[in-house]
C-alpha cells in the first residue's frame, strides 16, 4: 500500500498524501570515527518525524572496522517513542571475524536505542559488512528526529567506518 489508510470522513490534503510517501536518505561519502566509543547521529541518515505517528523504518548500511575498532550502532528516536515490533537485524554478530554465514545475527530485542556491536572482517575498513535493520516506530506525544547513531564499540585509534552507499527509508503508516 503506497498511502496510509484514511479514516471515514477524514479530510485529505495534498500534504497528507505527500507525508504518506516513503522518504529516503543516502550516504554519498564514507564517514570514519576513531578514538571514541560515543554514539553520535550520522549526519546523512536522519528524518524528522511527527508526534503520535507510526512509521516503517529501514536502514541498509555498509559498515565495519578492523580488530579493536568494531562498529556499533543503534537508533536515535524522539522522546517517548517505542518500537512496536522486533527490530530485525542482519549483520555479523559481535564475535565474528570472517564471512562464515554461521556468524550472522538475524534478530535482536526491541530496544533500538541500545547499541549493537558487530563483528569485523580481517580485511578491515576496506571490506565492509552489510547490516540491515528494520522495524516499526511509534512516536509518542513529541515530534523529533529519527536517526542512525553509531560509533566504535571500544575506543581505538584505528577508525571504524559507515560507508557510502548506505541508505535509510521511512514511511508513515498512521
Amino acid at each position: 500500500m503506497q498511502y496510509r489508510p484514511w479514516a471515514d470522513g477524514e479530510i485529505t490534503t495534498s500534504q497528507l498524501f505527500f507525508d504518506s510517501l516513503p522518504r529516503y536518505a543516502y550516504k554519498l561519502t564514507n564517514l570514519d570515527r576513531a578514538s571514541s566509543p560515543e554514539m553520535l547521529p550520522d549526519p546523512d541518515l536522519w528524518f524528522e518525524v511527527e508526534a503520535n505517528a507510526t512509521y516503517l523504518v529501514e536502514f541498509s548500511l555498509f559498515a565495519g572496522g578492523a580488530t579493536g575498532a568494531q562498529f556499533q550502532g543503534g537508533w536515535g528516536v524522539p522522546f517517548a517513542s517505542s518500537v512496536t515490533k522486533r527490530r530485525g537485524v542482519s549483520g555479523p554478530h559481535f564475535g565474528a571475524t570472517d564471512d562464515n554465514p554461521i556468524n550472522i545475527r538475524t534478530t535482536v530485542p526491541d530496544v533500538v536505542t541500545t547499541p549493537l556491536a558487530f563483528g569485523y572482517r580481517p580485511a578491515g575498513n576496506e571490506s565492509l559488512n552489510h547490516i540491515h535493520e528494520e522495524g516499526l516506530l511509534e512516536t509518542g506525544d513529541f515530534p523529533g528526529v529519527l536517526s542512525y547513531e553509531w560509533g566504535q564499540y571500544a575506543s581505538s585509534t584505528t577508525f571504524c567506518r559507515l560507508g557510502r552507499g548506505s541508505w535509510a527509508r521511512v514511511q508513515r503508516l498512521a
